[in-house]
């Protein structure tokens, strides 16, 4: 499985195949919610033309539950222009997975970033207390190990998923 989402030349049926069809997301930028993998494609597509250069990703504190058939995982992400580290902020994220006919798939995704009440304005400055760096050439690519670390969630194999991060 990840042997096939490794690499710069993947396509955007790559990034979106960890997703059920009824998947419902909450992504930080654009609207509220994404209902539907056409609407969440059509999302990816639209970040991915505004991702054209190196781009920063960093994950920290990945945890995964699993009971059954329904999983959840949880981490803190920065990312941002590789070239301009200022506009870089750490996100929040977590996923939910269904087990259905032996298969994963990601059924809610959902980003988010804490705000300041008082002005409104979203607290991308904010750091956890240890994190690892890992910059990558270009969105696509930092998009394809953010995938490869989803489907080692999936997969239960933490060790998997620190390999792809060092």
């Amino acid at each position: 499985i990840l042997s096939g989402l490794v690499g710069s030349e993947m396509c955007i049926e790559t990034v979106i195949a960890p997703y059920a069809d009824d998947i419902v997301a909450f992504d930080a930028i654009q609207a509220l919610q994404f209902k539907g993998k056409s609407a969440y494609t059509a999302h990816w597509e639209m970040c991915m033309g505004m991702c054209t250069g190196p781009m920063v990703f960093e994950l920290a504190q990945l945890t995964v539950y699993a009971a059954g058939d329904l999983a959840l995982a949880h981490w803190l992400n920065r990312c941002g222009p590789g070239d301009d580290e200022s506009q870089c902020g750490f996100m929040r994220a977590t996923v939910g997975y269904r087990r259905q006919g032996g298969q994963w798939q990601v059924i809610h995704e959902h980003w988010s970033a804490p705000f300041d009440m008082e002005t409104q304005k979203a607290l991308f400055d904010l750091k956890p207390g240890l994190y690892r760096q890992t910059h990558f050439a270009n969105a696509l690519e930092a998009t394809m190990k953010y995938l490869c670390l989803v489907y080692c969630c999936l997969l239960y194999t933490s060790d998997a998923a620190d390999d792809l991060l060092c």
